[in-house]
C-alpha cells in the first residue's frame, strides 16, 4: 500500500538535485476529469506552476490521449517531450509508430464502430496510434464495459489496456506506460524519476523496472496501487508543482542587518 506524500522527506527533497526527469499524466493529475473530455483544460493556477517546474526541469507529459490533443491542451507551456498513446505516439522524440499502426487502428474503428452503433453513452475515438472506447456516459457502466470486451475480443493485433470507464486498445508492440517510462528514462539520461499518475493505465509505470530511482505517486484514494506515494485528489498536484519548483528556486539573499 503506498503511503501519504510528504514533501518535506527525503525522498522528495533528492528531486531538486541535478538529473531529476518529471513525467506527468494530463488527465486527472494535470486537469481535473470532465465529463466532456474534450472540456479538459490547465486551470491558470496549474498552467503557471507547470510553466515554473518546466523551467527548472526536464518535464514529459505522457497520456493516453493522443500526442497533438495533448500539446494543444497545455496552453504554450513548453515540456521537453509530449508523449501520447500510452507510449505508441512519440512526436516529440521524433519517432512514430509504423504506419501500419495507422492502418490497424482504422480497421479495428471500422469494425467497432458497426458492433457497438446504437449503445447509448459509447463512443469509439480513433488517435491514429491508438483507440479507445468510452463508456462515462453509459447509464450500465458494467453492462457496457461487457460488450466492449465483446466486441474488441478478437480484433486482429490489438492489446487491450482497461481505464477509468474506457477500453484503449493499442497495436500489439506498441508498448504501454511502463515501456514508455523507461524509454523517457533512457532518452533523458535521467539520474531519478518523478510520475505522478492517476488511472488503472498508470499503474504499468508503477510498476515499471527503471534504471534509476523513482518517486511515483497516485492521484487519489485507492486500495491497493503499486505507487510508492499517493496524494488524496488532484488539487494536492498544485502543491507538487509548487514544492518542485521550490526545491530549485535561487536561495533568498539575506536582508542586511538595518
Amino acid at each position: 500500500m503506498s503511503a501519504a506524500l510528504s514533501t518535506r522527506s527525503a525522498a522528495w527533497r533528492a528531486l531538486g538535485l541535478p538529473g531529476t526527469l518529471v513525467v506527468l499524466d494530463f488527465d486527472g493529475v494535470l486537469a481535473r476529469i470532465v465529463h466532456d473530455r474534450e472540456a479538459a483544460r490547465l486551470s491558470a493556477r496549474t498552467r503557471r506552476l507547470l510553466a515554473r517546474v518546466a523551467a527548472r526541469y526536464p518535464v514529459a507529459v505522457l497520456s493516453g490521449r493522443s500526442a497533438a490533443d495533448v500539446a494543444g491542451r497545455l496552453d504554450g507551456v513548453a515540456v521537453r517531450w509530449v508523449v501520447g498513446s500510452h507510449g505508441a505516439d512519440w512526436p516529440g522524440a521524433g519517432v512514430r509508430g509504423p504506419r501500419r499502426w495507422r492502418g490497424r487502428v482504422a480497421g479495428w474503428r471500422r469494425t467497432l464502430s458497426g458492433r457497438l452503433r446504437g449503445m447509448p453513452g459509447v463512443e469509439v475515438e480513433d488517435k491514429g496510434h491508438s483507440l479507445s472506447v468510452h463508456f462515462r456516459a453509459a447509464r450500465d457502466g458494467a453492462r457496457a464495459a461487457a460488450a466492449i470486451a465483446r466486441a474488441a475480443a478478437d480484433l486482429p493485433g490489438a492489446a487491450a489496456i482497461p481505464g477509468k470507464r474506457v477500453l484503449n486498445l493499442l497495436p500489439e508492440g506498441a508498448g504501454d506506460k511502463g515501456s514508455a517510462l523507461r524509454r523517457l528514462a533512457a532518452a533523458s539520461g535521467a539520474a531519478r524519476v518523478l510520475f505522478v499518475g492517476d488511472d488503472v493505465t498508470d499503474e504499468l509505470a508503477f510498476r515499471a523496472r527503471l534504471p534509476v530511482p523513482a518517486v511515483t505517486v497516485r492521484v487519489g484514494p485507492v486500495p491497493r496501487s503499486a505507487a510508492r506515494y499517493h496524494v488524496r485528489r488532484r488539487g494536492d498536484v498544485d502543491r507538487l508543482l509548487a514544492s518542485l519548483a521550490a526545491l530549485r528556486d535561487p536561495p533568498r539573499r539575506a536582508r542586511s542587518a538595518r
